[in-house]
């Protein structure tokens, strides 16, 4: 399972650039990130479920190597995205805003001071 072929993006240019704004903008609004030992896990504001489950569709088929799942919580809405290769795990980490050397299940990263509390 970790074959560093296995992770390819299937999107088009154009396609891609559309994908990463989206991407872009609903991580911008992240309430809390945080390294898990697969991935990453972000909080967002709840009014970001439609953009959200609308990004993460489009990602389970162009980049079939990566996993993401959503669930509400009482503080907003929930994404974790993860990988079985960990060839995808600085991929994550470097979309979410993770530095790569931050510890699994470590300090949360307020998305407000960049800071861990």
């Amino acid at each position: 399972m970790n074959d560093p072929t296995t992770l390819s993006c299937t999107l088009t240019a154009d396609r891609s650039t559309d994908q990463i704004s989206g991407w872009d903008h609903v991580l911008s609004r992240a309430l809390e990130v945080q390294r898990t030992p697969r991935g990453a896990s972000v909080l967002l504001p709840a009014d970001l479920t439609g953009a959200v489950t609308k990004l993460a569709a489009a990602e389970s088929v162009c980049c079939s190597f990566l996993s993401m799942s959503t669930r509400s919580t009482t503080d907003g809405l929930l994404l974790e995205v993860t990988s079985a290769h960990d060839e995808a795990i600085p991929l994550i980490l470097g979309m979410v805003g993770l530095d790569q050397a931050e510890e699994p299940a470590g300090p949360v990263r307020s998305a407000e001071t960049g800071k861990s509390p």
